[in-house]
Formats: C-alpha cells, structure tokens, sequence
C-alpha cells in the first residue's frame, strides 16, 4: 500500500511540474503561472510533511530519518558520535591538513565513518597497510596539486560535473601556494571531543583532541 501512495505522490509531482512548464512564459497567461507555481509548492509541502509526520518515505519526498533525533550536547568518542580529524605530518613533525578530495574516490564521510568502525579492531599489520595506502594517497594528492593539477580521482575525471559530498568541505589545495612543499612521511588520527552548544552560541571552541592513530608508528 505504500508503495502505490508513493507512486501516486510522484506522479502528482510529475504532473504537476509539466503542466508548470506547459504555461511558463506565456505572457498571457501570467495568472496561471503563479498558481501553477503556488499549487506545486503547496503539493511538495504537504507531501514531505506527510512523508516527515508518517516516517514513511514516499519517493522522492523522503522522512528524514538522519536528522530526525535530537543532537547531542557534545561530538565525543561515543560509538556513532564519533569526529575524526586526518592529518598528514612532514619530516619536521608538522601536521597538514589534507584536502578532502585527495582521498577520493571515497569521501572523507565514508573514510572517518568506517576508520571509526574498524581502526580499533584491526591487526597491527592491517593498520600498517591502512596507514600506508592513506599516505600514499595524501603525497599523491599533494604531488597533483603541485603541478596545478586537481589532486582527486572523480575531479580530474568528472570535472566540473563531479558528484558534491554530502557536507561542503573547502578545497586547501585548490592554490598551488597553499600547497605543503615537503613530502608526507606519516599519517596522525585525532578523535576530538567539542561542545556543540558552545558552537552554536559562537563561542570559542574548547577541543580536546586523543591521538587514535598514528602511522608510522614509533
């Protein structure tokens, strides 16, 4: 039954869009227009309310469950709370941040999310073997960027038609100034912990920072 409410939500959504387009930019009929736009609007509303209220998803108006609970009063190291930080470190000890697109094609929603799944409970020489290939990818990503080059897999490939992540991250690298001149030797994790209200009220931020992981190990 679900699915054929679904369909019967796309379809009006289907139907409806057409017939905005059949009247747009018909200077006589400007009246219609806005009522065709006012009539889709208020459709697209009361569906996703429907789909929101009901926790039941009618394609493409989705329930929202990612977001529905309520945010914690602090990002720890809670399973499912986690925040993990990846830094590339030079022969001087010094950290860099990475640009996100060197990790590609995964996105670094998909690395930290399964590093804080799977890095505690991995062998030492699995670790090893995580470490090194993120530190090839970040020296190979830096070596791109270098040259003027785009450091990502899906950028240099799609472009400008390249797939966004999830949440908008700025690209470090994207001036060749901005890029760290020496090589990376290792890789460091960080699992942070920061007040989100604090955040929220534009305070300054208290974060605690435990070193998770670090590759080469000493």
């Amino acid at each position: 039954m679900t699915n054929v409410i679904a369909l019967l939500a796309f379809v009006g959504f289907v139907v409806l869009g057409l017939g905005l387009v059949a009247v747009r930019g018909r200077i006589d009929r400007e009246a219609v227009h806005q009522r065709a736009v006012s009539l889709l609007v208020a459709y697209v509303l009361v569906v996703g309310l429907t789909a929101l209220v009901s926790q039941r998803d009618l394609w493409p108006f989705a329930a929202w469950r990612l977001v529905l609970k309520t945010a914690p009063t602090a990002v720890t190291s809670s399973p499912g709370n986690e925040s993990l930080r990846i830094v590339a470190i030079d022969a001087t000890e010094r950290e860099h941040l990475v640009d996100y697109r060197a990790w590609q094609p995964l996105s670094i929603e998909e690395l930290t999310a399964w590093m804080a799944i799977n890095l505690r409970s991995l062998d030492s020489a699995d670790t090893r073997e995580v470490g090194a290939h993120l530190l090839t990818l970040a020296n190979e990503g830096r070596r791109r960027a270098s040259r003027g080059e785009v450091p990502g897999v899906s950028d240099r490939i799609f472009g400008p038609l390249a797939p966004p992540t999830e949440l908008l991250h700025p690209r470090r690298w994207s001036d060749r100034a901005d890029v760290p001149a020496a090589p990376f030797v290792g890789i460091r994790v960080y699992r942070e912990e920061f007040a989100l209200e604090t955040l929220r009220r534009g305070g300054v931020i208290r974060l605690e920072r435990v070193l998770e992981y670090l590759e080469p190990a000493p």
